[in-house]
């Protein structure tokens, strides 16, 4: 499981849900908190994480399964025009 998220301290500003490349995380239309829904798909790319404005996921880093995949994310993010 790569995403904790502590629904506690989630204000459901969606800002992760936003961010997230791969759709990861969506928000639960009840509590309108965050909810890592394919947390198995997820690439660690740690967005969620370094974005979230009340610290509340943690994402476990997982290696890359080749060197390929870490380029391509920063440049999908670099057209974004988010800076890492």
């Amino acid at each position: 499981m790569p995403i904790k998220i502590d629904k506690y301290a989630c204000t459901g500003c969606q800002v992760c849900a936003w961010i997230c490349p791969g759709n990861i995380i969506e928000i639960e239309a009840e509590t309108k908190k965050a909810v890592a829904a394919h947390n198995r798909d997820c690439p660690s790319c740690g967005l969620c994480q370094e974005r979230c404005p009340f610290g509340c996921i943690e994402v476990i880093r997982r290696s890359a399964r080749s060197g390929s995949e870490t380029f391509p994310m920063k440049n999908y993010l670099a057209g974004l025009g988010i800076k890492l």
